[in-house]
């Protein structure tokens, strides 16, 4: 994930001219200390993760064969009550679509809230990156080098 964050970082504020130099594509950024929104995406995630039990505990799931070109990682670290959903894009160019199996876990999700949004962090905005449930599982867009990481809850019976 820190690779997706730090990548996404400098391909939101940098690109590469055709003569390889570095061009700002924010001038208004130009003031600002280099890595100053990644440092700032970093402790917003360091702040959550204290507060994210199931990320401290329980068993993970690496999600396969998800993504046919090998370009999502994904998995889910659960309990008996809760899941944290992590899906990282590591395509520089596309966009992608991708539907979480959850019917593997030994409860049913009842919810499921965004927690961590990397373009959100970072001050980037998508327009296909929402999640929608299915039967199948958790259908979850990802944005070029973005991560996503959902909590699920459980069911109440």
């Amino acid at each position: 994930m820190a690779w997706a964050i730090e990548w996404g970082s400098q391909w939101g504020e940098r690109a590469p001219t055709d003569f390889e130099n570095e061009t700002l594509l924010h001038p208004e950024a130009g003031r600002v200390a280099p890595g100053l929104v990644l440092a700032r995406a970093y402790e917003h995630l360091a702040s959550c993760y204290g507060d994210w039990k199931v990320a401290h505990r329980g068993r993970i799931y690496y999600h396969r064969d998800i993504d046919a070109d090998d370009r999502i990682l994904a998995y889910t670290r659960y309990t008996a009550s809760a899941a944290l959903v992590a899906v990282h894009n590591l395509d520089i160019h596309r966009s992608r679509r991708v539907t979480i199996p959850l019917d593997w876990l030994p409860w049913t999700p009842q919810k499921s809230d965004l927690v961590f949004d990397s373009y959100a962090q970072l001050g980037l905005t998508t327009t296909d990156a929402e999640s929608d449930p299915t039967q199948q599982g958790a259908r979850i867009g990802v944005a070029p080098l973005q991560t996503r990481l959902y909590r699920l809850s459980a069911t109440l019976s």
